[in-house]
């Protein structure tokens, strides 16, 4: 299933293929934060926040692929303590196509792509010893965008970016998309 969903996602792009790209030229940055809820078999976990960083490329108006980077911001030891220890995200990387809808003002949108995460957990919220747990797994995503510049939107999204395996870890994120 992994397999058929990264060959879907590597072909769609070829669909742009004569399509016009004067005015879709520039690179989209968007800072932000990520709120996320982690869940397993034996714990369920909120208040894992992260920074994130995107770089979005758009090629028409309705659709652009979108690059993500996230990482924990409670490495200082305010991770969320729980009675197996405290748990921390380490990193996660996503890589999605974003369909957009609206106009330039407010735009509805939908993400479908891939991600890797890796968490870090502490077998003894007292030992210095961390345990890293990483997975991947197909991503989606929707969110609501409204202007408040010029070339500057505020975002406001749902990913579902780990589910099916072990765990499953999502998280809602603010963000602003700086468009170059």
């Amino acid at each position: 299933m992994k397999r058929f969903i990264v060959m879907a996602l590597a072909v769609m792009p070829l669909t742009l293929w004569g399509y016009p790209l004067d005015d879709f030229h520039g690179i989209v940055f968007s800072p932000g934060v990520v709120f996320g809820q982690f869940e397993s078999s034996d714990s369920s976990t909120g208040g894992l926040d992260s920074l994130s960083l995107s770089f979005a490329k758009p090629f028409t108006p309705y659709m652009s692929l979108r690059v993500d980077y996230a990482n924990g911001v409670s490495g200082d030891g305010k991770a969320m303590k729980e009675e197996n220890g405290k748990l921390d995200v380490d990193y996660i990387w996503s890589a999605f196509t974003k369909f957009n809808y609206g106009s330039e003002w407010s735009q509805f949108y939908g993400l479908l792509g891939y991600s890797y995460a890796g968490f870090q957990t502490d077998a003894d919220p007292e030992s210095e010893d961390a345990y890293l747990y990483s997975d991947s797994s197909p991503s989606w995503g929707v969110g609501t965008s409204m202007k408040v510049y010029d070339e500057t939107m505020l975002s406001l999204e749902y990913i579902s970016y780990i589910s099916g395996g072990d765990v499953d870890f999502s998280a809602f994120g603010v963000r602003f998309e700086l468009e170059f």
